[in-house]
C-alpha cells in the first residue's frame, strides 16, 4: 500500500514519459474505437451525450486496466527476493548518486545495470519515507528492494565488539586496540593499568582514542568505587591510596583466575607487607622480563630469572612494585579492597587449577614437594612375557 500511494505521488515527475506513452496509446485506442462505432448501426441510433459518455467510459476503463496492472507488477517486483548474497556493507556519507553501484560491489544487488536502475527508481518513488543514512548495515541474503531500502532508512547500524580480557598488559591492549577492525585515528599509547578490561561496542570508523577514553573512564569509576568501599581496618597502613590498591589488584589478577581465591591471595600479600617480607610473586618476574624484551620458555622460571635487576622484582625488593603489572578486573579490585581474614603467608599451585595456602614455611615446602610429585609423569614397567615352548 505504501508503494501504491508513493507511485501516484511521484507519478508526475518520475513517470512523465510513461504517462505520455500510456496516454498516447489510450487516446489512439479510443479514436480507433470511436471510428469503428461510427460505422455501426448502434452508434447511429444513440444521441450525442450518450456517444460522449460511451467514449469516456471506454477511455476510463482502458486507463484503469493499464495503470492497475503496472502498479501490481511494480509492487510484486518491489517485494520479491533478489538473487544476492547479502552481508555487511558500509554506506559512506553523500553516497546517494552512486548508492546502487556501492550495493552491487558489496553483492547486495545483482550485478547488472538493470537492477541498479530499478533500485534507483524505487528509492526515488519512496523518498517520502525518509532519507537514506550513512553507516554500516547488514543485509540478509535474498533481500528485496523493499528490505534494502527499509534497512537503509530505519535499521540501526552494525555494532562491533572489542573484548579486553582481564589480566592483559598495556602492551597487549595497545596491540589489540590498534589492530581492531573498523577503527580509525591515531595509534594509542598509555601506561599500565590505564584501562578497565571489558567488552566495548563501537560502530564502523569509530576513533580508537574515543574507545580508549571510555576504557579509562570506566576504570577510574571502578577504582574509585572499590577505594571508597574498602575495608579500612585491613588496609590501614599498608594500602594508602587508590593507585596502591590498583597495584595490589593487578598482582591478584595474575596469580589466580578463581574468584574464590582472590581475597585469600590478597590476605597473603597484606600479611607479608605487614611483616616486611618480600612478596615473592612470580608474575612480577615475568613482567620485568617482558619489559626487558626477554622471553621465558614454557614459562618456567629459574634462579637466574629471580635475580633480574628490576624495580618489579618482588624477590629482591620489598613492598609493592612501582606500578601495576596488568589491567585487573572488577573481581580483583574488590578482592584487594576486601581481603579475607587469616594468617597465611604462602601459597602454591595444587595442580588442579587452584592453590593451597600455608602459614609456615615448613608447611609451604611440604606442599611444594607434593606439587612437584603431582607433576611427574608415572613410570610404567614393561612386563616381559616368557617364551612359549614349541
Amino acid at each position: 500500500m505504501e508503494l501504491f500511494v508513493a507511485f501516484f505521488r511521484y507519478l508526475g515527475g518520475i513517470f512523465k514519459k510513461i504517462f505520455y506513452f500510456l496516454f498516447d496509446k489510450i487516446f489512439r485506442g479510443v479514436i480507433f474505437i470511436y471510428k469503428y462505432l461510427q460505422k455501426t448501426c448502434f452508434y447511429q441510433k444513440i444521441k450525442n451525450y450518450h456517444r460522449l459518455s460511451l467514449i469516456f467510459f471506454i477511455a476510463a476503463t482502458s486507463w484503469s486496466f493499464l495503470t492497475t496492472k503496472t502498479v501490481k507488477n511494480l509492487i510484486h517486483f518491489y517485494s520479491e527476493p533478489l538473487p544476492c548474497i547479502g552481508g555487511n556493507q558500509n554506506i559512506p556519507i553523500s553516497s546517494r548518486p552512486r548508492l546502487g553501484s556501492i550495493l552491487q560491489k558489496g553483492k547486495i544487488l545483482p550485478q547488472s545495470p538493470e537492477w541498479r536502475a530499478f533500485f534507483n527508481l524505487f528509492s526515488k518513488i519512496t523518498y517520502w519515507q525518509g532519507p537514506i543514512r550513512s553507516g554500516e548495515y547488514y543485509f540478509p541474503p535474498s533481500s528485496s528492494f523493499k528490505d534494502i531500502l527499509h534497512i537503509l532508512r530505519f535499521s540501526p547500524p552494525v555494532v562491533h565488539f572489542l573484548s579486553i580480557p582481564e589480566g592483559l598488559t598495556a602492551l597487549q591492549v595497545r596491540d589489540t586496540l590498534n589492530h581492531a577492525p573498523g577503527l580509525e585515528g591515531k595509534e594509542v599509547n598509555f601506561e599500565e593499568g590505564y584501562i578497565f578490561p571489558d567488552t566495548y561496542a563501537y560502530s564502523l570508523n569509530s576513533d580508537r582514542n574515543d574507545i580508549l577514553s571510555r576504557m579509562h573512564t570506566i576504570k577510574e569509576r571502578a577504582l574509585s568505587n572499590a577505594w571508597q568501599g574498602r575495608d579500612t581496618k585491613s588496609l590501614n597502613g599498608l594500602i594508602d591510596n587508590p593507585f596502591s590498591l590498583l597495584i595490589l589488584a593487578s598482582l591478584i589478577e595474575k596469580e589466580t583466575s578463581l574468584d574464590s581465591e582472590r581475597s585469600k591471595i590478597a590476605r597473603v600479600f597484606l600479611n607479608r607487607l605487614r611483616k616486611n617480607m618480600p612478596l615473592q610473586t612470580d608474575p612480577t618476574i615475568f613482567y620485568a622480563l617482558t619489559l626487558k624484551g626477554e622471553e621465558v620458555p614454557n614459562r618456567r622460571l629459574t634462579f637466574e630469572h629471580l635475580k633480574i635487576e628490576s624495580p618489579y622484582n618482588t624477590y629482591r625488593n620489598k613492598g609493592l612494585p612501582p606500578g601495576p603489572i596488568c589491567s585487573p578486573g572488577l573481581a580483583s579490585l574488590q578482592a584487594a579492597a576486601h581481603p579475607d581474614s587469616g594468617e597465611a603467608l604462602y601459597f602454591v599451585a595444587n595442580g588442579k587449577g587452584g592453590h593451597v595456602f600455608s602459614m609456615t614455611f615448613a608447611q609451604h615446602r611440604k606442599r611444594i614437594q607434593q606439587w612437584h610429585r603431582s607433576q611427574q609423569k608415572p613410570r610404567y614397567k614393561t612386563k616381559i612375557m616368557p617364551k612359549k615352548n614349541t
